[in-house]
């Protein structure tokens, strides 16, 4: 009806073709101009339609396409469980919670390194590191959280325990190795056979146990040489299921970025709640897929959205500050914006899919001021609510209600005068972040200064950037360099106003770049 009372609808149709070479490290050789290289291409088209009816509400929408590299599809149950047709060729849980605990003391010194600080620790000749995605190949999907934790002892064992190590030996036949009380531990995987082995250092006050299940015990462990490692100073620093490797010495990554050799034994812990199963097929050749659609109504009781992805807020992050709050879509998301009240505008949203008798759905609540150049953002976010179970040391479960009205916060703020502005943002994960801009006779710097809270396991601390900026007869030239005096080069050439720009970049700390054409419309 509103359509029908509407005059003519202005549609708007824009996208872009980029085609180019990326080169450096890790790109396929193609045998073109760069050693290393490999050739892409993106199209992308945007479609929007807005109108008024003839009583002034107005109303509109807008979708995008775009090419994909990677074709996703929803899988289905195939015999009537829950799990019990679901296979995968891929499959990626981004919803959960990583940490790495543990103690650690360097072998020189015997100082204690805090697990805090610890970014990932190289187990069975990789880094394995706490990390919130984590995706599996070929697997049956409910195997992901059962194998997601692995765990490292290192040092001077104990006890005696016979066949506790598992390795193989040069003709890749399984062999079976027994710990000495007094030695080193031996490189492998801990097995099932043994009945407890303690690691300790002589230099280490701290006893550290790992306790080894046979069979199918009260933690659920398997026969497979899954385990529990637990630590008695610290009762929650433990991986339930774990599978253990041992050794004389472990590595260790800090968030400074140093690599240190220690004693001691560090979990990798990960607790990944539900989410979509699907699985992805590499594409022969380009599809085209729909995102970012959008339907609004507006009118005097402000404006409504239905939109089909997640939903941000309205404050703009500033590198990993300032991105706490966050609509995650489970197929639409409603947003509500109020009308302007003394440079006051309030605004709502709340993912439609959360929303269940008896529990508090997914929502955000937010509000923006602007004074005489002069804006500020606060939003805070309510997570649907939920009960998780914990399992304690012992192997006794129970539940924890996480029932905060307040999960996330961002609160952000900017100051516009003439030619400079000024920036800066604060999380409720305590990152913080400023950001500043100016123009000075055709030039334009940027310099942002990003801090992020240590003791996350991952990399910390403070680190500035910098990007200076200018053009002349439609050359455009930035110049960038950060705290490491890594730097990187951009340059691109518009060819009149066509729409089509060549682009050429280079990163250092990439050891790589691209070369592209883009045309715009």
């Amino acid at each position: 009806a509103a359509a029908g009372s509407a005059g003519a609808v202005d549609v708007t149709l824009g996208g872009s073709i980029e085609m180019g070479i990326e080169y450096g490290l890790g790109k396929e050789v193609d045998g073109f101009m760069f050693v290393g290289s490999k050739a892409y291409q993106s199209v992308s088209l945007s479609i929007a339609a807005a109108g008024t009816t003839d009583a002034g509400m107005k109303f509109g929408g807008s979708f995008a396409l775009s090419t994909a590299d990677e074709l996703k599809l929803d899988l289905y149950d195939t015999n009537g469980t829950v799990a019990g047709g679901k296979k995968l060729v891929k499959v990626t849980n981004s919803d959960g919670s990583a940490k790495i605990a543990g103690a650690a003391y360097n072998v020189s010194g015997g100082a204690k390194v805090d697990a805090s600080q610890i970014v990932s620790v190289k187990i069975n000749s990789a880094w394995q590191g706490a990390k919130d995605t984590t995706t599996g190949h070929r697997i049956n999907m409910t195997s992901i959280a059962g194998n997601s934790d692995v765990c490292k002892i290192a040092g001077i064992a104990s006890a005696s325990v016979s066949n506790a190590i598992a390795r193989s030996n040069a003709t890749a036949v399984a062999q079976l190795i027994s710990i000495s009380s007094g030695a080193y531990l031996p490189a492998g995987r801990l097995t099932a056979d043994g009945l407890s082995v303690t690691a300790m250092n002589s230099k280490v006050s701290e006893n550290i146990a790992a306790v080894l299940n046979n069979g199918a015990g009260a933690n659920g462990t398997k026969a497979d040489a899954t385990f529990q490692v637990g630590f008695a100073a610290d009762p929650d620093a433990y991986a339930a299921n774990a599978t253990v490797y041992a050794g004389p010495y472990m590595e260790v990554k800090l968030t400074s970025s140093t690599t240190k050799m220690v004693v001691g034994a560090v979990c990798v812990t990960n607790e990944f709640k539900a989410s979509e199963t699907a699985a992805y097929l590499d594409l022969a050749s380009r599809v085209m897929q729909v995102g970012a659609a959008s339907i609004y109504i507006e009118g005097g009781f402000g404006k409504l959205t239905l939109q089909q992805g997640d939903y941000a807020g309205k404050v703009a992050s500033i590198g990993s500050a300032g991105d706490q709050a966050t609509i995650s879509s489970t197929g639409l998301v409603a947003i509500l914006e109020g009308a302007s009240l003394m440079g006051m505008n309030g605004y709502a949203a709340v993912d439609v899919g959360s929303i269940k008798a008896g529990s508090r759905p997914n929502y955000m609540l937010g509000t923006t001021i602007d004074l005489m150049g002069l804006s500020v953002a606060v939003e805070m976010e309510d997570e649907a609510t939920t009960t998780t179970v914990v399992t304690n040391t012992g192997g006794t479960a129970g539940t924890q209600d996480e029932n905060k009205y307040i999960d996330h916060w961002d609160m952000g703020t900017s100051y516009t005068l003439g030619d400079m502005q000024i920036d800066g943002v604060l999380d409720s994960a305590g990152d913080w972040a400023l950001k500043a801009s100016g123009s000075v006779a055709g030039f334009t710097a940027t310099s942002i200064i990003e801090n992020v809270k240590k003791g996350q396991n991952k990399k910390a601390g403070l680190s500035i950037d910098t990007t200076l900026a200018t053009s002349f007869n439609g050359i455009n030239v930035s110049i960038g360099l950060d705290e490491d005096l890594e730097y990187s080069l951009s340059g691109s050439y518009s060819i009149g106003n066509s729409g089509l720009a060549i682009t050429a970049a280079y990163s250092s700390e990439d050891n790589g770049g691209k070369v592209s054409a883009k045309l715009s419309f």
